[in-house]
């Protein structure tokens, strides 16, 4: 599911969902600007240049608990959730490790996509202003998935049952340009005895309103 949402300056959108139930890259872009075999474009569909891992050391792994639940993330390989078991019952298709993840990221577990849905040509324009993401030519002509799913987030808090990560936005961003806007988001992942619950937090630090799309590919 997916929420379009404006944002405004100074505020927090919380969104709260439910459902019941190592390896490091070493290769390098090529000198052109192309991209090498360690390389990673949204979310392996070619719908839009996202950026490269080939630097990226993915050695991080969570694991939460709690009962017969038990899940594992990986916070430099997009954030996401990526195995969800209960018992020997598993919920996802399986994922081996982070590289496993990076290489499909909208494979495995619960990626999240920010921007979500398939914007025609990488162009809209919100609040008077024009909006254009990075393109590569595709059938469909169109940008999907968002930026959050293959980059690297940061672990804010980790305890037995419960794993909340954080993704940064400023003007050192990569994907800056094309998304002009200072913002946190957070997504915090609970085991309960019903199952995984989902919670997440985009904090807007600009000063004009910015526009939201939130939604996971499962």
């Amino acid at each position: 599911n997916a929420d379009d949402l404006e944002l405004l300056p100074g505020r927090q959108l919380h969104l709260r969902g439910a459902a019941e139930l190592e390896s490091q890259c070493s290769e390098s872009c090529d000198s052109g600007g192309g991209v090498g075999p360690g390389c990673v474009e949204a979310a392996g569909d070619g719908h839009g240049v996202l950026g490269c891992i080939c630097k990226m050391t993915m050695e991080e792994k969570l694991k939460i608990q709690y009962g017969d639940y038990e899940a594992v993330l990986y916070p430099e390989a997009g954030g996401a959730l990526v195995t969800l078991r209960k018992g020997d019952v598993q919920v996802f298709w399986p994922c081996k490790n982070a590289q496993e993840a990076m290489e499909a990221p909208t494979r495995h577990g619960l990626p999240c996509l920010f921007p979500p849905n398939r914007i025609d040509a990488g162009h809209f324009v919100f609040d008077g202003r024009e909006y254009q993401f990075p393109m590569k030519p595709n059938k469909a002509n169109n940008f999907s998935h968002g930026f959050l799913h293959i980059r690297p987030w940061k672990t804010e808090k980790l305890t037995e049952n419960t794993a909340v990560l954080q993704y940064n936005c400023d003007e050192t961003t990569d994907f800056y340009p094309a998304y002009p806007h200072r913002f946190r988001m957070e997504v915090r992942y609970t085991l309960t005895e019903a199952g995984l619950q989902q919670e997440a937090q985009v904090t807007n630090f600009g000063t004009t309103a910015m526009p939201v799309g939130l939604g996971w590919h499962t």
